[in-house]
Order: C-alpha cells, then sequence, then structure tokens
C-alpha cells in the first residue's frame, strides 16, 4: 500500500471528495462512488475480486486476471488482481471499481476504473468495458480530487 494512502488514511485527507472532483477525474460515471475508508475493507473487495478469477465467465465480465495462473501477463483492459488493490467502487453495485495497478510502480501505482462508457466509432455507438487509467500514479489522483490538504 502507498505511504501517502496509509498517511492520507491516518490523519483523515482519505474522504470522499466531492461528486465535483469525482466528475473532473471521471466524467463519464454514471453512479455516486464511494472510497474504502479502511485498509480490511480495501483488502476484502480485492480478495472478493481475486475469487471472481476462479469463474472464467465472471473473469471475462470484470477483465481481472492472475499473473500467477497466466502464461502471459495481462495489459489493460485487464486487470492483474494478484498485483492490484480496490480502493473505491461504486456505492451502489459492482459496475464500476476503482483500483492501484501495482504493474506500473509499487512504491506509486497508477490509478485504474474498471466500468462502461458509451463510445463513438465512426458514428457507430457502443458500450466500451474494461479497466483503463484515471491518474499515472495514486500521488496524482490524490492532487486531482484535492485530497492533498487535510478535511475542513
Amino acid at each position: 500500500m502507498p505511504a501517502l494512502l496509509l498517511e492520507m488514511l491516518g490523519d483523515g485527507r482519505w474522504r470522499h471528495p466531492g461528486e465535483r472532483a469525482l466528475d473532473r477525474v471521471m466524467p463519464w460515471r454514471y453512479e455516486p462512488l464511494q472510497l474504502f475508508m479502511t485498509t480490511d475493507k480495501m483488502e476484502t473487495e480485492t480478495a472478493d475480486l481475486r475469487r471472481v478469477t476462479e469463474d472464467d465467465e465472471l473473469a471475462r465480465i470484470f477483465w481481472v486476471a492472475r499473473r500467477s495462473t497466466q502464461i502471459a501477463p495481462a495489459g489493460l483492459p485487464w486487470l492483474d488482481i494478484d498485483l492490484a488493490l480496490l480502493v473505491g467502487g461504486a456505492r451502489y453495485s459492482d459496475c464500476i471499481s476503482i483500483a492501484l495497478d501495482y504493474r506500473t510502480d509499487a512504491d506509486d501505482p497508477q490509478v485504474v476504473v474498471f466500468g462502461e462508457e458509451m463510445v463513438d466509432l465512426h458514428q457507430a455507438s457502443r458500450w466500451h468495458r474494461g479497466w483503463r487509467v484515471v491518474a499515472p500514479t495514486f500521488s496524482a489522483f490524490a492532487a486531482a480530487l484535492n485530497l492533498s490538504s487535510p478535511a475542513g
């Protein structure tokens, strides 16, 4: 877990940033989001998603893989759940998840989000589903959500 996240959990900076901040970082989202407020909740949610990989069909639906069971490492839009930690998600469903993706950096991982969005490909709209980068690092994610200063 990034030292910055542990520090933010300890001093209260890891909190719901407000809908406007979330809209800036994830303008395509269609559901209210929550940040998981304890390391236990983050680990429980991650373990639940890791269990999804035991069923190939569910793994494809949620675009998750495990490097420990793959011949070749999965890249985005797949999430390697062995190298990830869920830190937030949709408040009312499992349609959106926010994860730290440690494939890029163990100390300041990229932040990826699972969800769907409507994309327009040459005038033919369709839904795109999978994991995508919303911030190149956790520290950039925290700054974009204005979580760098204490709650006030």
